[in-house]
């Protein structure tokens, strides 16, 4: 399918793949007061399905340069040719290389005739085009087409304006037709669900701030309403220019699948762990920050970004250099990084540089492991529970993409600085109907390990449940187990201020038989949240008694009375 909109106002929307579109494209285009045609031309092609795979889909806005004759021809047969040529290639070529090709073809041919054609003098056109493909993304432009990057509450220019200053102006450096060869920009972008992508021509963005841009998305539901808001709001700010304006809303991509990361992994050697101040694939490994049985992480710092950033890098140990095992449970968590989107956590660092050996690359989150908060200040219930409810939701997210964490304990909770949190480390996780080979040891930590997987059971979300349950208890206890002689022993033996209600729900977490817990943390968090509101309320200075919960009881009493004084009034 493709769409030119042109020589008039108007807006189209295109909504892609399923009851839930993995993105939608909204278009906006107008032709300018001081314009005799329309020298903007945009377009979209969503390719046939099979070729999507290799290909894609793409969007492309461009703009005839000004200043040159035959300008909307040479946006128009820039963009039919471009696409026509990307197309066409063949696929076995990558997506940068079909471009690469594609654009030199089109560039040849507008630089020959407008150096050839006096009707077409100098014709050359500025553009950017967006390819999706899968859940890959990749923005190519030349000349001032921008693009902008809406994510969360944040806006980020991709493109580069590729102008020459010269006094008070400027001229276009960079053209399709405009020379022999044509230097255009690929960018590949690493793209969430969520996030928005604007392109829009010189006519739009140099009368709309990308601050006004943030908030329409804002503040407008719908891709169109906001393309054509932006586009009035720039002739209602003075353009008197062509403007284009187009939105790309992505919504459900598809994530890569466990068997991309399996055959990537197989082409990577699993080499020897790097010593701290070395540099691995441009990351500088500054320190060590935990050795296991199995790997080591290493805090290191990102010399390819313009802006100190810093990520963890998980490395496989020498002693086990030949274990399949090991490859394939790399390869595993890469792929629960990738495909998680909970704030609760741990996400891929969306790191696509050719790696020289096996390993993992994920955030680095400030703040310290739940285990050394409580080691290093004590923690109020009402703290306690929000931890509690915040575990509960990050969990259920696991559990509903079908993945069992089966290493939950303080180690692996880190309390953000922001005050949120993420569970990490994915290295014994289990994937819901995945054939693994049965481990040499159970997963996991002993002490927080549900009877199950001891028993060589590969576990499901009640086994996440248990462990949440004693991570729980240790939290409220502050370090102690939740087993005595007795069985479990009870939070108000150790703090008689805690309530009743949460031992309750602990003690169904942290049952030996897993048909006895909860099923999953989605219930742990209803009761959590059904009994919150109970932590809240102060204690009477005197009695101990919560005071809501005192008159909770006080009214419960009342009411009895009133019913017994009825009673007795109709018997008379």
């Amino acid at each position: 399918m493709e769409n030119d909109i042109n020589h008039f106002s108007d807006e189209f929307e295109v909504i892609l793949e399923g009851p839930v579109p993995a993105y939608r494209v909204s278009l906006w285009s107008h032709i300018g007061v001081k314009s005799a045609i329309n020298e903007d031309y945009v377009a979209f092609l969503s390719s046939e399905k099979a070729q999507r795979a290799t290909r894609g889909s793409m969007l492309i806005v461009a703009d005839g340069v000004g200043s040159a004759k035959g300008g909307r021809v040479a946006s128009e047969v820039f963009v039919r040719q471009f696409l026509s040529g990307y197309y066409e290639a063949p696929n076995s070529l990558t997506v940068e290389a079909a471009l690469g090709r594609s654009l030199a073809s089109v560039n040849e041919w507008l630089n020959y005739y407008g150096r050839n054609s006096s009707d077409l003098e100098n014709m050359a056109a500025v553009f950017c085009a967006v390819i999706i493909r899968g859940w890959e993304c990749y923005v190519v432009s030349a000349g001032d087409v921008r693009c902008y990057l809406v994510r969360g509450n944040t806006i980020e220019m991709i493109t580069t304006d590729h102008l020459i200053n010269v006094g008070t102006g400027g001229f276009i450096a960079r053209a399709a037709g405009l020379d022999v060869t044509l230097n255009a920009e690929i960018i590949k972008l690493n793209i969430d669900d969520d996030d928005k992508l604007f392109i829009m021509s010189d006519g739009c963005y140099r009368y709309v701030t990308p601050e006004t841009i943030k908030l329409l998305t804002a503040e407008l539901a719908e891709g169109r309403n906001i393309v054509e808001k932006v586009g009035l709001l720039a002739q209602h700010n003075g353009s008197k220019d062509d403007i284009s304006a187009a939105l790309i809303d992505f919504q459900n991509l598809p994530k890569k699948t466990l068997t991309y990361f399996e055959s990537a992994s197989r082409t990577l050697p699993m080499g020897r762990v790097p010593t701290v101040g070395i540099v691995v694939d441009g990351y500088f490994i500054d320190r060590k920050l935990y050795e296991g049985h199995f790997s080591v992480l290493f805090l290191a710092r990102d010399g390819g970004s313009d802006s100190v950033s810093y990520v963890v890098l998980k490395f496989p140990k020498v002693r086990a250099l030949e274990d399949e095992n090991l490859r394939r449970s790399f390869a595993k968590e890469d792929w629960v990084l990738s495909a998680v989107s909970s704030p609760w956590l741990s996400k891929s660092a969306n790191d696509d540089r050719r790696r020289s050996q096996l390993y993992l690359v994920t955030p680095f989150y400030h703040g310290k492991t739940l285990k050394e908060s409580l080691s290093s200040s004590d923690m109020s219930f009402s703290a306690g529970l929000d931890i509690a409810q915040k575990m509960a939701k990050g969990l259920y997210e696991l559990h509903r993409l079908g993945i069992i964490h089966r290493d939950i304990k303080p180690d692996n909770v880190i309390l953000l600085e922001d005050g949120g949190l993420k569970i990490i480390d994915y290295g014994f996780a289990y994937v819901a109907g995945l054939l693994d080979p049965a481990p040499d040891e159970p997963p996991g930590t002993p002490l927080y390990m549900a009877p199950e997987l001891v028993n060589g059971v590969p576990g499901d979300s009640r086994s996440d449940v248990y462990a949440f349950g004693i991570t729980l208890y240790m939290m409220f206890s502050r370090g102690k187990t939740p087993t005595g002689i007795h069985g479990y022993r009870r939070l108000r033996t150790i703090n008689p201020n805690y309530p009743v209600w949460i031992d309750r729900i602990i003690e169904k977490m942290v049952r030996a038989d897993a048909a006895e817990r909860y099923s999953d943390t989605l219930e742990v968090l209803y009761d959590l949240d059904k009994y919150a509101a109970l932590a809240e309320w102060p204690v009477d200075s005197e009695t101990g008694v919560r005071i809501r919960v005192r008159e909770v009881v006080l009214l419960r009493w009342l009411v009895v009375a009133l019913v017994f004084v009825l009673l007795f009034m109709q018997s008379k």
